[in-house]
């Protein structure tokens, strides 16, 4: 959650809103029966999710990429030490 959050406060220039989610998902079965920490996030608005005109707006997708992509290299950087 640490990288996650640092990853998503360098891209965005603000603190990420850790919240629960209102509709349903599988993260909860990964966290309740598996015991494994997740994370719910993406792109668009969740009124606009599985709705019968679905769309996303691709700035949206983009800065979610940058979001994800600077949270692997967070994570990554404490395993991979380069010469």
């Amino acid at each position: 959650m640490g990288s996650f959050k640092r990853a998503y406060s360098e891209a965005r220039g603000k603190a990420v809103k850790v919240v629960g989610s209102p509709a349903g998902c599988d993260s909860r079965l990964w966290r309740n029966i598996a015991e494994c920490p997740t994370i719910q996030f993406g792109p668009g608005n969740l009124a606009q999710c599985h709705a019968v005109d679905e769309w996303l707006d691709l700035e949206a997708l983009l800065t979610v990429y940058l979001d994800l992509c600077r949270t692997d290299i967070g994570l990554l950087s404490g395993l991979i030490q380069c010469s």
